[in-house]
């Protein structure tokens, strides 16, 4: 998850499902920055696997992401939408990005979108590639705005997870089984997403899990009384596969590369 030090929110950021917290306010401003480059995994009818990479450099805030804890779960609100723009300051980390996976290169050109500052690739057709194959970002950095920087990380294989089941009783936990890891350093992310009672005929709130990523993983029973008690047809789970790296480059900024396949993955789009 993300947590900063700000006024208490919940966001969807990019294609990740994840939980975002906050801190308390502080009187002083926060002198942090902080740079996320996400890699998602998509489909491709012709191609097989895409990637759709999307950069933003943050500015004046203490934003930096927290994997949730493994073999944990939590119940939360859930939001379908993420929500659009930045409340915080975005930086500029030079002209253009360069992303290279194997002997693909693709340059991300930055933009402003709805008040903030976003890396995308300049072909948008998507980026082949392997889930499991190493990616490198190289941002050449910016004076007045976010530093140089170069990082590689491997990307999150693929996997196939047993169909999630629904208790019979207020006492039964909800086991779980997927693919494990190939290679350690991964995480495992489940979402058991529905419409509670109070839902106005959408999804409303999820049981959120991260776990090891061995395989298998247990939701207790206190946590499934929504789940199963959800409104007829509102029920949908997402799990997903994340793998990232953390690069502090100096006392007051850092960056964060994440890697992410999901289930189920979905399809580009094209731009």
């Amino acid at each position: 998850m993300l947590t900063m030090r700000c006024r208490t929110r919940s966001l969807v950021l990019l294609a990740l499902t994840v939980l975002l917290s906050a801190c308390v306010d502080t009187l002083e401003p926060s002198k942090n920055r902080f740079g996320l480059v996400s890699y998602s995994a998509l489909t491709d009818e012709v191609r097989g696997y895409v990637m759709d990479p999307e950069a933003t450099f943050y500015d004046k805030t203490d934003l930096r992401y927290t994997p949730p804890p493994a073999d944990s779960c939590v119940l939360a609100a859930y939001v379908a939408a993420p929500l659009s723009g930045s409340s915080f300051p975005t930086l500029s980390a030079g002209d253009f990005l360069v992303s290279q996976v194997g002997a693909q290169r693709d340059t991300l050109r930055g933009a402003v979108e709805f008040g903030a500052y976003v890396y995308r690739p300049v072909r948008r057709t998507g980026i082949p590639f392997t889930p499991g194959d190493t990616v490198s970002v190289q941002i050449p950095g910016s004076l007045t705005g976010f530093p140089a920087a170069t990082v590689s990380l491997r990307t999150a294989e693929a996997f196939t997870a047993d169909p999630v089941g629904i208790p019979e009783t207020s006492t039964e936990d909800l086991a779980l089984t997927w693919t494990a890891a190939p290679v350690a350093g991964s995480l495992m992310t489940v979402s058991l997403r529905y419409g509670n009672a109070f839902s106005n005929g959408g999804l409303n709130e999820q049981v959120f899990c991260g776990f090891t990523d061995d395989g298998t993983g247990t939701i207790p029973a206190a946590l499934l009384n929504g789940w199963r008690n959800a409104v007829p047809g509102l029920r949908e789970t997402r799990i997903i596969r994340l793998r990232s790296k953390e690069l502090a480059i100096d006392d007051r900024t850092t960056l964060t590369v994440i890697s992410s396949f999901g289930l189920p993955t979905g399809a580009f789009a094209g731009r």
